[in-house]
């Protein structure tokens, strides 16, 4: 098919004006790395006064260095390949002595530092980590959305954003990998709706990548791609939004009286919750209110599964789900620890509702049994099974290996270290941002600094809220976003929210990262998704007049991601 000379145009004139764009950005956001490229290395985001340019101070960034340089001693035949023979070189080589010498980072190094040097290559890698947030950023967003200003602002809010920037100038890998995290959504996404192996080979290759480069990265991506299958297995992104809110049968309809029962047997189990974990009564009021919401949006999706559009048989459904759902509200019972803190009742309340919640909705189904059947069916028949699993299958191979390797450099390095059964709760509080970091857009701490961003966190509420009935990848990411920034905190936030200590006491392996900050970079995707929404619904409210809008908007975003003085510079001798 011949491209129209206007699609040839875009074709060229976006890649360059982005390009461009993101190449004034990244010199504004670094100086005064341009004037000192081939001699002196970032070393800090917010230097000490007086401490711009200094002469090689101590820092992360020192060690990064070797760990790429070591990839290009060996390419120039002084090593051998894959080895570290100089640190720990104390006759007997105390660490493993296979090493990944930093691939596939340290292979775009080379291609730098051979030509120009190594300060030269490591800056390059500076400067290529925007252009890399940036079109990933970009990518994405745009594939959710269509529109290529929506997928613009969510690039450039990648590329700029605080924390990893910080981190980046810091000498943290993080920072210079965490398109990886975009790009494995990205290509994982296309892989599902499409069902082609080469998608599944990029997402196979992301995740490979940070297995051998940042370790947070590839535990966030493996929960974020866990529950990202089997949400568009349910939901495939091409899907039809639904009926108009008009058209939604009576089963979705709550009325008043039903709400506030509904409500009611979730707080009540909130509150039990939150006095079986020993919260404040801060975290008791807000177990209570999401306790309340949960149950009357479990409700409204239990009730949506049968459309029948019977009247009195959506009535008797409906019923059947309170039923259900109602006896929930006897963890409440545990509330009373509140009252008397030595009182034993034993996990029978627990017991109790859950049995009773299971003989409710157990009955709601064998009620509708036909028509969730005919669901299952339609499901199982709408799936393209032989399709995905054969698209699949470069994936899972490129995952498992993945695993296999992070299994093996947990036993045989992590195990061996002062990590070795993973970090104490209290040290991963001591390196976790408390609750004001969140509010500083100038954190002089780089682990800390997990500001999101007035307007990011704006468009992001803005496009949540418009979308929420019409884009079922809003509900799955503004809850997911919410909690990436609580989790941020690590355990600081207790005894208010202890969500943190449950998933470091249950869930394998998370007892492991040290700095809980990092799982901003996955709150930083999602609110980036979820801004190009808003961005899409600024459009096609103000139709031609939304572009004065949206520079205003990149305006503003620059502005408040801008820097809050010129970086720290370390000289390093030639």
């Amino acid at each position: 098919m011949a491209v129209s000379g206007e699609g040839r145009r875009n074709w060229i004139v976006w890649p360059a004006a982005a390009a461009f764009s993101l190449l004034a950005l990244a010199v504004i956001h670094t100086w005064p790395l341009t004037v000192h490229f081939g001699s002196a290395l970032p070393y800090y985001h917010h230097p000490v006064s007086g401490h711009e340019i200094t002469f090689l101070p101590q820092g992360d960034y020192l060690q990064l260095l070797y760990n790429l340089w070591l990839f290009k001693d060996a390419l120039l035949g002084n090593i051998p390949l894959f080895v570290n023979p100089y640190e720990f070189a104390v006759g007997k080589e105390i660490w493993d002595p296979f090493n990944t010498q930093f691939l596939p980072l340290s292979a775009v190094f080379v291609v730098f530092a051979l030509p120009f040097g190594d300060i030269a290559g490591y800056n390059a890698l500076v400067f290529l980590s925007y252009f890399a947030s940036g079109w990933a950023g970009y990518l994405l967003a745009f594939y959710y959305t269509r529109s290529r200003m929506a997928g613009a602002i969510a690039g450039f809010a990648l590329a700029l954003f605080p924390y990893r920037a910080a981190q980046l100038l810091g000498g943290h890998p993080n920072g210079f990998v965490a398109f990886l995290l975009p790009l494995f959504v990205y290509s994982l996404e296309r892989m599902l709706a499409e069902r082609k192996a080469r998608w599944g080979v990029v997402a196979g290759l992301s995740l490979g990548s940070l297995g051998q480069l940042e370790h947070h990265l590839l535990l966030y991506s493996l929960v974020l791609g866990g529950l990202i299958v089997p949400w568009r297995l349910v939901n495939p992104l091409d899907a039809s939004p639904g009926p108009p809110a008009e058209q939604r049968l009576a089963t979705r309809r709550v009325a008043a009286g039903e709400m506030f029962f509904l409500a009611a047997a979730g707080g009540l189990a909130g509150l039990g919750v939150a006095a079986k974990s020993n919260t404040s009564w801060i975290g008791a009021v807000l177990f209570v209110v999401i306790g309340g919401a949960a149950l009357l949006a479990a409700f409204r999706w239990m009730t949506g599964l049968v459309e029948r559009g019977d009247g009195q048989a959506d009535l008797w459904f409906r019923r059947a789900v309170i039923a259900g759902l109602l006896p929930m509200g006897v963890i409440g019972l545990y509330g009373a620890k509140i009252v008397w803190p030595d009182l034993r009742m034993g996990p029978w309340p627990a017991v109790v509702s859950v049995g009773g919640a299971v003989m409710g909705l157990t009955a709601a189904a064998f009620a509708s049994r036909r028509e969730i059947f005919d669901r299952l069916r339609g499901w199982v028949v709408r799936v393209p099974w032989a399709a995905l699993l054969k698209a699949s299958v470069p994936f899972l191979l490129l995952a498992g290996a993945t695993l296999a390797w992070g299994w093996y450099v947990r036993n045989q390095n992590i195990e061996q270290s002062l990590a070795a059964g993973g970090r104490p709760l209290s040290q991963v509080a001591a390196y976790s941002p408390v609750l004001p970091d969140i509010l500083d857009p100038r954190h002089p701490e780089a682990e800390r600094f997990i500001y999101p961003g007035v307007v990011l966190v704006g468009l992001a509420a803005w496009g949540g809220w418009a979308f929420r009935r019409e884009r079922k990848t809003v509900l799955f990411a503004a809850p997911l976003a919410v909690s990436a920034i609580v989790l941020s905190f690590g355990p600081n936030l207790e005894p208010h929210l202890p969500f943190y200590r449950w998933l470091y006491d249950y869930v394998p392996i998370f007892h492991y990262p040290r700095v809980a900050g990092r799982m901003i970079h996955v709150a930083a995707v999602l609110l980036a998704v979820l801004a190009a929404y808003g961005v899409l619904s600024i459009e096609r409210r103000l139709g031609v007049r939304a572009k004065w809008a949206i520079w205003i908007i990149v305006a503003a975003l620059v502005v408040d991601f801008a820097p809050a003085k010129a970086r720290g510079m370390a000289l390093v001798p030639g």
